[in-house]
This record gives C-alpha cells, structure tokens and sequence, in this order.
C-alpha cells in the first residue's frame, strides 16, 4: 500500500518532459524474439534488497538505489551481493537536498542521474558510513576518481499515450529491446495520497496487493517509484461488472484502448521498506499508466530511464581542494580554451553536485570539516579542442561571498602509460565574491574529440615507392584524420582498405603526425607517426 513521500512540488516539474531526451529503446521485433506473458527482474543478481527512504528522498533512493544499481550490475554482470556494486543514494541526495533530509521532490531522479552522467558516483565501499545523514560529502580524490568510472550514459522517457509504448517498455524489462542478456528497469511517478488498493481474487498471485487508482492530485503526495516487472497473466475486474474483459469501455470516454484493458500488470518498487505492499512491492495495471492523473493514473504518463556505461576511463581530470565554511556560497563549474595562452575559457561546463548545493554548512557535511578534497572529471571538453592541441583548463568558482579558499588545483592527464599531473601556479587562492577563474595549462596529448576514452595504437609507417607513404591501419577501420604539430587537420579520408595499407597523397608533407582512426563500432583510436619524403 502506498504512503505519500514528498510535499514539495517544484515548478521545474512541469517542464520535465522537455527536460528529458526522448528516445525510445530498440524497437521491438516480435517476429525474432515473442516476448514471454512475465518477465521479473527481482530475480536476478543485478537487484538490490528493498530500500526504506530516509525523509523525502523517494526519487534519489528510487533512481540510485535501485534503477542505477541495477543497470550498471546489468551491464556489467556484477552481482549486487558484492558491496563493490551497491551505490548509496546520498552519493546524490545530498547534493540536492540543501542539507536536510526532508528537502527532496519526487522529480530529483534527472538530477540524480545528471550528477551520475557528469561525473560518476561513489560505491558502498567509497561512501562508506551514511552519517553525517543526508548532509556528507565524500572528501579523498582517489575515491571521486573511482566513482567517475560508475556512469550513466543517457536519461530518457516514452509516453504511454504513445500507442506501442507499452510493448516496448515490456521489451525494455525483458532485453532492454535490444536482445540483451537481461533486461532494464524504469521508473514513474504518481500521487500517493488516495491511492486504492485490493487484493487479487484469483491465479497465481491471488491475495497479492494491486493498485485500482492513484491519488488524482499532484499536490497529494507525488511520489517516484520503480517499475521491475510485467505480467501479462493479472487479472483485475475494475468496473466490477463479473467478468475480465478487453472490449468493454470501461473509463466512459466513448473508445475502447489499453486504458479499458482489464488484464496484465506491472510490478512496482517501493522505497518504503518491506512492510510496504507485499515484501515492498505492489501491482499496478497496465491501464493506469495511460490514464490520466485527475482519473487515478500516473501523474506524467511516462515511463523514465537510463543507459549506462558498462566501460569508461577518464582523460583528464581535475584534483581540487577547497575550504569553505558554508558550501552553499558557491558554485563549480569547469572550462576549456583551444588557446593555451587563453585567460578565459571558450566553452564552460556547469556542474549540478556542486552548484549552491548542501545546505550552510562546512564542506564535508554538517559539524564536519570545512577542507575538502573532491575529482571532477574534464574529458568531455576535449570536444571542443577537435585536434590535439595544447590547451588551458579552468575551475571555475562562483561565490557569493570573500570567504573560502581553493588550496590547490591540478589537472591529471590518463592518456598515457603512466598519469602525468600539472599543478596550477595560481593556487592556492582565496575567493572573492564573484567570479575566480583558476587556471591549468596541459601539453597535446593523444585524445579524440565525441568525448571518447581512445585506444592507442602502433601505427607503422613505411615507403610505398617514390615520396609515397603508407600507413597499416587496424581491421575495421573506416576513417583516418591526420593532425600536425600544431593540430591542424593535414589530411582526412573515408578509408576503403579497412585492415590494409593506406597509401597518404604526396600532398601530405614530411613530419611528425598525430593519427586518428575511426571504425564500424564508432570506437575511436589513435597514435603517431612519421612521414619523411
């Protein structure tokens, strides 16, 4: 049975849809695959043990603690058992949450998975104790560094009005609709309060709890919730006419859809403990989650998830330490300039964990230290180098008041075989109100523009005959870019000798070349080489 979770209902809700990528999943191939009458993804070694929320904490418990979780484990194939794969959801609540534990909405799951997307999140192990709970930040680089591994890749929604949607969010949960060993999981929000509930008469999960209505407000009570399995088998007679029928309009609104459809349901999961429902789970129907809110649906009639990277690996990234007695006085962002000379940056990054984020209090969380040491990860700004180019980095750090400090900055380069860390001349320095830019010069490196982890390679060049030159190129390789020293593009080509030699035109002078090679798969490699007329 459900209970309200949050009261706070920020006017952002209204623009979460436009908020949220849509794309849809693979669409389903029925005719390949016919999809099973249930598929329950509580049984598999990916899910976590139901979460009891603290506060209003309902949208990050659900989309960390659950969602997230769940999916990495997925894609990864790692068991949930292990403490290495469970992520506490005060790695994000308690940067959105400004510093109490009641302050959550029942929309914070973006959030949540933004913070994720940008920058990673910690596991069990890193986090380590709760306490100082709903207020503490993880202080120690090497942790930040490991959480940046833990991402989300994309944030995405369908709409049930959408016809085929409910088919393909039944193939999301049993493949993720791409034929994937498992399945995914998502999520949706509803009104808690007037919600009515009964139990099954009869079949397989006779007595078990289903919903025949939400709330009808969305100042009742909004809650996010977890949808983890389908079954096309429940059977609920709603308009208590005797029989379970597909054919009837039952809601009176003159057509007969899904939304009359008196069979099938999915199963959702609560963050309200095991008392909640049965074991911390509920039935709901089909045909809810195409009504409208005001008639007892969803409140958004939206099914909401995630894609996650089973592999990343950073380039670069920032080691920052900053003391400040009150968190919420200021803001980070990151920025890059193709011009190493630059004194600003040509593109800024905003960072949602630590944006006037945790409430008034010292860095680490209430009564705790206000020195802090945190990573940020900056591979993304390579986008807008396009070459390999020497280039500036900036933290940047709005304040709104003279106190604080940034101790110490240096950036962290990971594309080679050992790290190499370039430390800032211009700290420490202490924050004035406004704007402080701090800035790190870096040397080229052998990166990709797309935001890319790139894989090195060894690239041998030798004379073809005369001037010409040929490079070996790896199997499957269908684009080759060549920058010079002072990366500019010296030569690009469609490759159509995938696994072969490729002669280089006369045209392209003597020199040394950083290679970008491009393949089938979209993975990106790189390396150097030589050409001498």
């Amino acid at each position: 049975m459900l209970l309200p979770c949050n009261r706070k209902i920020p006017a952002a809700a209204l623009l979460l849809r436009a908020a949220i990528a849509v794309t849809a999943p693979v669409a389903a191939d029925t005719t390949v695959a016919p999809l099973p009458s249930r598929v329950d993804n509580r049984t598999t070694p990916y899910f976590p043990t139901v979460i009891s929320q603290v506060g209003e904490s309902c949208a990050s418990a659900n989309a960390v603690g659950y969602i997230f979780t769940y999916e990495i484990n997925a894609a990864r194939d790692a068991p949930v058992s292990d403490s290495a794969n469970r992520y506490p959801y005060f790695g994000t609540y308690n940067f959105l949450n400004d510093g109490s534990e009641i302050n959550g909405t029942y929309t914070m799951f973006v959030d949540a998975w933004t913070i994720i997307r940008d920058n990673g999140i910690h596991n069990e192990i890193d986090f380590g104790s709760i306490e100082p709970r709903s207020t503490k930040w993880v202080s120690g680089y090497e942790k930040y560094f490991r959480a940046m591994h833990n991402r989300v890749a994309s944030i995405d929604s369908l709409s049930f009005l959408e016809p085929a949607t409910l088919a393909e969010m039944k193939r999301w949960l049993y493949d993720h609709g791409n034929g994937s060993p498992s399945g995914g999981i998502f999520t949706i929000t509803a009104s808690a309060y007037g919600v009515q509930d009964a139990r099954i008469a009869d079949g397989p999960e006779s007595g078990k709890w289903i919903i025949r209505k939400f709330g009808t407000s969305l100042s009742s009570g909004p809650h996010s919730l977890a949808v983890v399995c389908y079954d096309d088998n429940i059977r609920y007679d709603y308009n208590n006419d005797g029989k379970v029928t597909d054919t009837i309009d039952i809601n009176g609104d003159g057509v007969v859809t899904q939304a009359d459809c008196e069979r099938g349901a999915f199963v959702l999961a609560n963050t309200w403990g095991e008392s909640s429902g049965d074991g911390g789970f509920i039935y709901a129907p089909y045909r809810l989650f195409m009504t409208p809110l005001d008639s007892g649906g969803t409140i958004s009639n939206r099914a909401y998830f995630i894609t996650v990277r089973k592999e990343y690996r950073p380039l670069r990234t920032f080691r920052v330490t900053l003391t400040h007695t009150q968190r919420s006085a200021i803001a980070l962002s990151v920025g890059i300039a193709a011009d190493s000379s630059a004194t600003v940056p040509d593109r800024i990054r905003s960072l949602r964990q630590f944006t006037y984020a945790g409430g008034n209090m010292p860095m680490c969380g209430y009564d705790e230290s206000p020195a802090i040491e945190i990573g940020l990860d900056v591979t993304d700004l390579l986008d807008s180098i396009h070459h390999a180019s020497a280039a500036a980095y900036f933290l940047i750090i709005d304040a709104k008041d003279n106190n604080g400090r940034c101790d110490a900055l240096s950036l962290i380069d990971y594309s080679g075989s050992d790290p190499q860390e370039r430390h800032s001349s211009q700290a420490p320095l202490p924050l004035a109100a406004g704007r402080n830019l701090i800035r790190v010069t870096a040397p080229p490196m052998g990166i990709v523009s797309g935001g890319t982890t790139a894989e090195r390679l060894f690239l041998p060049t030798t004379r073809h005959s005369g001037k010409s030159f040929r490079i070996r190129l790896p199997a499957g390789a269908t684009g080759l870019t060549l920058f010079n020293a002072e990366g500019k593009t010296a030569f690009s080509s469609i490759v159509s000798c995938p696994g072969e030699w490729f002669i280089l035109p006369e045209r392209v002078p003597s020199g040394s070349y950083f290679i970008l090679i491009s393949d089938r798969t979209g993975r990106k490699m790189h390396g150097r080489a030589a050409v001498v007329r």
